[in-house]
């Protein structure tokens, strides 16, 4: 049986050599395996290749078959690892807590733990302040990149 263990220590080897990182990893019913990667710089078409190509020569279609699809995270994924927050520092977010608050935010700094977030809280009808925010990743619901046109 093809695990998302089974994937993900396959290709961990792979990622650390091109400097990417895996994102998810997702086995669904009928062996359709679903790979996220990025990279700080984001991730080119040929990376995405090479990867597929690595999972390919690795896993025996002879003795189970599958379905294969890598790709980076798209612009309105939600974000899932830190590493993925640190390179978006500067750029705002939508992001839900646990508790089911929902807001948009600056981001200003994220390391292995948390976040550090300025939002902004009306005080008056037309007034408002600053507030930062640290948010633990666990409080996080889901953070999604606030995409401006």
């Amino acid at each position: 049986m093809i695990t998302a263990e089974k994937v993900s220590d396959i290709i961990r080897p792979k990622l650390a050599a091109m400097d990417l990182f895996e994102v998810e990893v997702l086995v669904r019913p009928g062996n359709r395996i679903s790979v996220a990667i990025d990279k700080d710089s984001g991730v080119t078409l040929d990376e995405c290749t090479l990867v597929s190509r690595h999972i390919f020569e690795n896993l025996d279609r002879e003795v189970e078959d599958y379905e294969l699809e890598v790709s980076s995270p798209g612009l309105t994924t939600p974000l899932k690892v830190p590493r993925q927050y640190m390179r978006r520092i500067g750029r705002t977010l939508r992001i839900i807590l646990q508790s089911g608050d929902q807001f948009d935010a600056e981001l200003l700094a994220a390391d292995a733990d948390s976040i550090l977030v300025e939002r902004s809280i009306k005080v008056a009808p037309k007034d408002f302040r600053p507030e930062k925010l640290k948010i633990a990743y666990t409080e996080i619901k889901q953070a999604k990149l606030l995409v401006k046109f």
